[in-house]
Protein backbone atom coordinates (compact mmCIF):
# COMPACT_ATOMS: atom_id res chain seq x y z
CA UNK A 1 0.00 0.00 0.00
CA UNK A 2 2.39 2.06 0.85
CA UNK A 3 4.20 1.75 -3.06
CA UNK A 4 0.81 2.94 -4.21
CA UNK A 5 0.28 5.81 -1.92
CA UNK A 6 4.00 7.14 -3.32
CA UNK A 7 2.78 6.82 -6.61
CA UNK A 8 -0.13 8.28 -6.57
CA UNK A 9 1.16 11.50 -4.34
CA UNK A 10 3.83 11.82 -7.08
CA UNK A 11 1.93 11.67 -10.03
CA UNK A 12 -1.72 13.10 -8.73
CA UNK A 13 -0.58 16.33 -6.04
CA UNK A 14 -3.97 17.06 -4.32
CA UNK A 15 -5.33 14.05 -5.01
CA UNK A 16 -7.30 12.47 -1.81
CA UNK A 17 -8.84 8.89 -0.85
CA UNK A 18 -11.88 7.91 -0.98
CA UNK A 19 -12.52 4.91 0.25
CA UNK A 20 -10.21 2.54 1.07
CA UNK A 21 -11.54 -1.34 1.23
CA UNK A 22 -9.12 -4.14 2.69
CA UNK A 23 -9.96 -8.16 3.08
CA UNK A 24 -12.64 -8.56 1.12
CA UNK A 25 -14.17 -9.24 -2.24
CA UNK A 26 -15.89 -6.61 -3.99
CA UNK A 27 -19.44 -7.70 -4.49
CA UNK A 28 -20.94 -4.96 -6.40
CA UNK A 29 -21.04 -4.60 -9.98
CA UNK A 30 -17.68 -3.17 -11.78
CA UNK A 31 -17.13 0.55 -11.39
CA UNK A 32 -18.48 2.69 -13.89
CA UNK A 33 -15.17 4.43 -14.57
CA UNK A 34 -11.56 2.38 -14.52
CA UNK A 35 -9.95 5.14 -16.16
CA UNK A 36 -8.60 8.83 -16.25
CA UNK A 37 -6.24 10.33 -18.14
CA UNK A 38 -2.85 9.22 -17.60
CA UNK A 39 -4.74 6.29 -15.13
CA UNK A 40 -6.33 3.47 -15.62
CA UNK A 41 -6.81 0.20 -12.58
CA UNK A 42 -7.96 -3.03 -12.94
CA UNK A 43 -9.09 -6.25 -10.70
CA UNK A 44 -10.81 -5.77 -7.30
CA UNK A 45 -9.61 -1.99 -7.22
CA UNK A 46 -12.67 -1.35 -9.80
CA UNK A 47 -14.72 -4.44 -8.98
CA UNK A 48 -13.75 -6.94 -10.87
CA UNK A 49 -14.60 -9.93 -9.18
CA UNK A 50 -16.92 -12.76 -8.69
CA UNK A 51 -17.90 -13.24 -4.77
CA UNK A 52 -18.59 -17.23 -5.71
CA UNK A 53 -15.29 -17.83 -7.38
CA UNK A 54 -13.04 -15.61 -5.66
CA UNK A 55 -12.88 -13.64 -9.51
CA UNK A 56 -9.22 -15.25 -10.48
CA UNK A 57 -10.93 -15.27 -13.86
CA UNK A 58 -12.18 -11.94 -14.37
CA UNK A 59 -9.05 -10.24 -12.62
CA UNK A 60 -6.80 -11.80 -14.63
CA UNK A 61 -8.61 -10.59 -17.67
CA UNK A 62 -9.07 -7.04 -16.33
CA UNK A 63 -5.37 -7.14 -15.39
CA UNK A 64 -4.51 -8.27 -19.31
CA UNK A 65 -6.32 -5.82 -21.42
CA UNK A 66 -5.47 -2.89 -19.12
CA UNK A 67 -1.69 -4.41 -20.26
CA UNK A 68 -2.92 -4.26 -23.63
CA UNK A 69 -4.44 -1.22 -23.46
CA UNK A 70 -1.73 0.46 -21.72
CA UNK A 71 1.02 -0.55 -24.28
CA UNK A 72 -0.61 0.53 -26.97
CA UNK A 73 -0.95 3.82 -25.39
CA UNK A 74 2.70 5.21 -24.36
CA UNK A 75 3.60 3.36 -27.81
CA UNK A 76 1.09 6.10 -29.65
CA UNK A 77 1.95 8.83 -26.93
CA UNK A 78 -1.60 9.18 -25.96
CA UNK A 79 -2.51 8.44 -22.44
CA UNK A 80 -5.80 10.31 -22.28
CA UNK A 81 -8.74 9.14 -20.64
CA UNK A 82 -10.80 8.77 -24.27
CA UNK A 83 -7.45 6.51 -25.60
CA UNK A 84 -7.46 4.37 -22.19
CA UNK A 85 -11.55 3.86 -22.24
CA UNK A 86 -10.97 1.24 -24.90
CA UNK A 87 -9.85 -0.85 -22.19
CA UNK A 88 -13.11 -0.08 -20.60
CA UNK A 89 -14.94 -1.92 -24.16
CA UNK A 90 -13.33 -4.44 -23.84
Amino acid sequence: MQYLNRFVAARFPGASTLAQVAGGIPVTNVLPAMVADGFLVAGDAVHQSDPLTAGHHQRQHGGLFAAQVAIRAIRQGDTSACFLRRYEQM
